[in-house]
């Protein structure tokens, strides 16, 4: 049996309250009014799409035999209310408004009051950064004219033309030169770099374009050249340069807040990436102002309007929140907000890649982790190596797996960590191999088999993993695991360590 197409229901579930009450207002007209009405609130009422409730709920109506005919023209209908709302509300559609106006006006004769029009959309476009559209009226401007081209100012028009044509070129350029970059970046799995990675991303910031000494002129061109460089720090673990280029983003946002509006996901998206540079650097309170910016820069009654955006406000908001508790040692905090992260979850489960997953359920296990309840954490471990395939977030992958070596210890199945000790050295070894860190954790754990008897030699090891630190960084860089250790060498917490390095 086919199963009932929902695009109206997600179309309708995606609206503001202003765009709902537009829609029934608008909708009332005709003897058919009420019906769509009707069918609109029924589907609005309903947290999941069940066409077959709605059905009954409408069996004794006559045109409930048509219901798929009724149901396709309340989508067309909306899509209208859509259109005509946001030309009255939304810069950029207002463009096109202006656009076709003016195209109105000129096949009327009406030229001079188009001049005064093309210049107020022209002002529009370049604010917006809209170049595309400035093309599309100074083509306008060109033909404004009883003769069909306007012969008072072509040179000027000319200059202009050859103008966008020389930004968009350069737009063109930059999106190239970010594609390739946003590749190396999803095979690294936006971790740090290993040395192709590097090689190749050396390689694309010699271009020209990325080494010039004032910024690009358009908002577009700003943007990548902004993302490139912020990329190329990230990979190369470069935290302060990282920090520059967050900032110059958000700047670049803030500088128009149309743009704001224009572009909601890209700033909300530069919000998350600041609040995670601040926890870098444990600034705290500057982390928590730029949550609580992220959370209250775009109006909650037009929060639905988009569903990535209000994934990011809700879901990926709290994510990152619960991380600051973990990393400031406020674990009950963070296993409070627990249930409703997993609320957000499931109600954005279209905008949760498999990646977001296999974080999800590693974070929860710090959280139950940092509070001592390791049969939660174990089960959270469980669930995220499960899903997690070899070769995704590899670098999260050891960490579950040496914390779930942890686990064992800690409910003191030393048998049981003894063969699996030995199970993960091998997994470690087939996939990358084992790097100067890992020998000695993997060192540290076979003290842990013989309950740490030795602890001179167990000190000493974990002297050489502070000194191997020191040296060099490591991805992963097992901190909740380097934290435990100590703490059981050492008449020091758990909770002691994490408050301490947190500082």
């Amino acid at each position: 049996m086919k199963k009932p197409s929902d695009h109206l229901f997600k179309l309708i579930k995606t609206l503001t309250k202003s765009e709902k009450r537009a829609f029934r207002i608008n909708a009332m007209v005709g003897k058919d009014a009420k019906k769509y009405v009707a069918i609109f609130d029924a589907i609005d009422n309903q947290e999941v799409y069940d066409e077959v409730a709605i059905k009954e709920k409408f069996a004794k109506e006559k045109w409930i035999g048509r219901f798929n005919a009724a149901k396709d023209y309340v989508y067309r209908a909306l899509l209208n209310e859509l259109a005509a709302y946001n030309q009255k509300h939304e810069p950029q559609y207002q463009l096109t408004d202006f656009l076709v106006h003016i195209r109105v006006l000129q096949s009327k004769g009406f030229y001079k009051r188009c001049s005064k029009l093309i210049e107020k959309a022209k002002a529009l476009a370049i604010e917006l950064g809209d170049h595309l559209k400035l093309l599309e009226l100074l083509n306008l401007e060109g033909l404004n004219h009883p003769g069909g081209i306007n012969p008072n100012n072509a040179e000027d028009i000319k200059k202009q033309q050859l103008s966008v044509f020389k930004m968009l070129e350069i737009e063109a350029d930059f999106e190239a030169l970010y594609k390739r970059t946003y590749q190396i970046n999803s095979r690294t799995g936006y971790t740090n770099f290993d040395q192709e990675a590097i090689e190749a991303f050396d390689e694309i910031m010699k271009h020209p374009l990325l080494n010039i000494t004032k910024m690009p002129e358009t908002f577009k061109a700003k943007r990548q050249y902004i993302n490139i460089h912020y990329f190329y720090a990230r990979g190369k673990g470069q935290g302060e340069d990282m920090h520059y280029w967050i900032l110059k983003a958000k700047d670049l946002f803030e500088s128009n807040p149309k743009l704001i509006k224009q572009h909601a996901v890209n700033y909300a998206t530069t919000l998350l990436n600041l609040q995670s540079s601040f926890l870098g650097q444990n600034q705290y309170a500057k982390a928590a102002d730029t949550i609580e910016l992220l959370r209250s820069f775009y109006p909650k009654n037009q929060l639905k309007k988009h569903e990535r955006l209000t994934y990011i406000i809700e879901y990926a908001s709290l994510h990152h929140e619960i991380i600051s508790y973990n990393k400031m040692g406020d674990f009950e905090k963070a296993v409070q907000e627990i249930p409703r992260l997993e609320k957000y979850l499931i109600k954005h489960e279209q905008e949760v890649s498999h990646s977001v997953t296999v974080r999800h359920y590693y974070l929860l296990a710090l959280s139950y982790f940092g509070k001592g309840e390791f049969k939660l954490c174990k089960q959270q471990l469980n669930l995220m190596l499960k899903i997690s395939a070899v070769g995704l977030r590899e670098d999260l992958r050891k960490e579950a797996k040496m914390l779930m070596l942890i686990i064992w210890v800690e409910t003191k199945k030393f048998d049981l960590l003894e063969y699996e000790l030995r199970a993960e050295q091998r997994y470690f070894q087939r996939n990358g191999g084992i790097n100067e860190l890992e020998k000695l954790l993997f060192k540290m754990l076979n003290f842990a088999c013989n309950h740490f008897s030795d602890i001179e030699k167990a000190l000493q090891t974990l002297s050489a993993v502070k000194k191997t630190l020191k040296n060099k960084k490591f991805t992963p860089s097992y901190s909740e695991i380097l934290f435990w250790f100590e703490a059981e060498l050492t008449n020091k917490t758990y909770l002691e360590l994490v408050r301490f390095h947190s500082t």
